[in-house]
């Protein structure tokens, strides 16, 4: 019977061998249909199609039916479909690429315990196996990612890093044993010096002072921080055994170090100072001598260099202030004309303003009759109230010299002017040079000399000097001006019969007459705010004059006899200049 399946199912076969495909032979499926097939009658046979086609009608009947009532979820399994065929595209593409980054985020994973493990580990493999080139390629590469885990360790003291930090990555320095003890000091001072650096870089410096601050907080902090990291790090304690002949001296490092840094910082503090800072100079020397207090912790205390520095710019701040009062003078004496004085000023000017405290320094009031002496002093004390803010006593006689020639140059100013008006001078005008010259003998020389004392106290002088009050004037005029050099061309216009005593009596409590002149010039120089009135105390100490420029006389007019339009005229400009040169 089996033979007969057998032979049965091959006739079949090759009866229908063109009808189907050549893939259906192994259709299980399809043989038990065969077989099916071979066993039916001629009748059962011929209905076999109509009865495969209702069946084929029914089945697309069904299918119908079941898309129309799942219509929805056979949408949303397509959507699904084609979103999971999306994603797997992209996390294909990802897979690629995480692929080609693996190396790199093994070089910045920053397990560099591990790193050096290992690299112990190659170590050992290529002491037993150096002839293996397997073994060597490892070696090479494990070589090649060391040197990258150095950098990047370098790179981190290039960074912001705080102390915890900066142990960490000087242990895994001295784990990889590449530098000597003194190389990884200078390493590790190099890096957080480019740290600092960078740091300075990024200031500001379109402002001097604004740059030389920033500059002064930012060195005073970090440079700080670094000086603590490295003494935490490295230990600059005498060895127990004795050095060898040839050792290296690794204090020195960090002490050439920081004598660097701070040589830094004073070129950088005085390449501003020529800039200019204003004058805000005494601010500035505050915070740089805290700066260097601050660094006397750590012994390292500059303030004895910065001493100099600011001294010289105080001095060249000074004496370009006195050259413009000298040139302002040179032009107003160039302007000026002895006429008679209509007004007499300064007899009607009470000897102290009201609001001003007994015993404050007063400037003479005299001098208001003559308008380039008012103007000449009035820019002197200018500078002396710049000067005041920062005035070094080792200044004191550079000052007092710089007063004096500014003085000789006016005497000579004075009698350039005589020579060449003196044939046309009236027995007035003549009157009234004689006065010029007393006012400028017996009130303005005494005046800055007296000005010179309060900025520089004979008795700190005397103190500094380790001598008596009384012998500083032996030692030459420190603190002081030489009137008799200013005065002596003037000699033959001054009165002989009433001799003037020009130098300062200072045998008399110079102590306590410097500490109340001190008190009473502090108070009256203070800077002054715009919004205070000009009657307060606090007003500065230079001088409220009424400063007019006398123009040339009208040929038409008589000198002698000014008009009185012409006397109110010059009133009101006194008073209009009295307001303006109140500071």
């Amino acid at each position: 019977m089996a033979a007969v399946d057998v032979e049965d199912e091959s006739i079949l076969v090759s009866v229908f061998k063109d009808s189907f495909p050549e893939n259906w032979r192994e259709n299980p499926d399809f043989a038990t249909y065969l077989l099916e097939l071979s066993s039916y009658g001629v009748e059962k046979l011929n209905r076999e199609p109509e009865r495969l086609s209702e069946e084929r009608a029914q089945i697309l009947q069904l299918t119908r039916e079941l898309a129309f009532s799942n219509y929805k979820t056979f949408i949303r399994t397509a959507d699904c479909t084609k979103e999971i065929y999306r994603d797997f595209g992209c996390v294909e593409g990802s897979l690629s690429r995480l692929l080609d980054k693996l190396p790199s985020f093994g070089e910045k994973c920053s397990y560099y315990e591990e790193a050096l493990e290992l690299a112990v580990y190659v170590k050992r493999l290529e002491k037993k196996h150096s002839s293996l080139p397997v073994i060597q390629s490892i070696v090479n590469e494990v070589r090649q990612s060391a040197q990258l885990m150095l950098n990047q360790l370098l790179q981190q003291l290039r960074s912001n890093s705080q102390l915890p930090v900066c142990l960490r990555v000087i242990g895994y320095l001295r784990r990889m044993d590449i530098f000597t003890e003194a190389e990884l000091r200078v390493k590790f001072l190099q890096a957080r010096g480019s740290w600092l650096r960078s740091i300075l870089a990024a200031v500001p410096d379109e402002d001097p002072y604004v740059h030389v601050t920033k500059t002064v907080e930012a060195c005073r902090v970090h440079l700080f921080d670094i000086i603590t990291q490295y003494r935490a790090i490295f230990s600059d304690e005498d060895p127990l055994l004795p050095p060898t002949e040839h050792a290296l001296n690794e204090g020195t490092i960090f002490h050439g170090w920081v004598v660097q840094q701070i040589a830094y910082f004073l070129q950088t503090l005085e390449r501003d100072l020529e800039r200019g800072v204003g004058s805000r100079l005494d601010s500035l020397l505050g915070q740089c001598m805290y700066f260097g207090l601050s660094f006397s912790r750590v012994g390292a205390d500059f303030r004895g260099q910065l001493a100099p520095m600011f001294q010289r710019v105080a001095m060249e701040t000074f004496s370009k202030g006195v050259q413009e009062a000298v040139e302002k003078f040179t032009e107003d004496m160039n302007l000026y004309t002895l006429i008679s004085l209509p007004s007499m000023l300064g007899n009607t000017i009470p000897p102290v303003a009201a609001g001003v405290q007994p015993g404050a320094l007063q400037p003479p009031m005299g001098l208001l009759d003559f308008p380039p002496l008012a103007c000449f002093l009035n820019n002197i004390l200018t500078a002396f109230n710049d000067l005041r803010l920062c005035c070094p006593i080792g200044l004191a006689e550079d000052v007092a010299r710089c007063v004096e020639e500014a003085l000789l140059k006016v005497t000579k100013l004075i009698l350039v002017f005589h020579r060449a008006e003196e044939s046309a001078f009236s027995s007035r005008e003549r009157e009234l040079f004689v006065r010029f010259c007393r006012s400028f003998a017996e009130d303005m020389v005494p005046f800055l000399n007296q000005c010179l004392q309060v900025l520089f106290p004979p008795a700190q002088l005397a103190q500094i000097l380790g001598i008596p009050p009384t012998q500083v004037q032996k030692h030459g005029n420190i603190g002081c001006v030489n009137a008799s050099a200013v005065l002596e061309p003037l000699d033959f216009v001054l009165p002989k019969k009433e001799p003037v005593s020009l130098l300062l009596d200072l045998s008399v409590n110079l102590s306590s007459s410097s500490t109340t002149d001190a008190e009473s010039f502090s108070e009256k120089t203070e800077p002054r705010d715009e919004t205070q009135d000009a009657s307060e105390p606090g007003a500065d100490i230079e001088l409220n004059l009424h400063v007019q420029q006398n123009r040339k006389a009208d040929p038409s007019c008589d000198p002698a006899q000014p008009t009185t339009h012409h006397v109110d005229a010059e009133q009101n400009d006194a008073d209009d200049q009295n307001e303006s040169l109140q500071h």
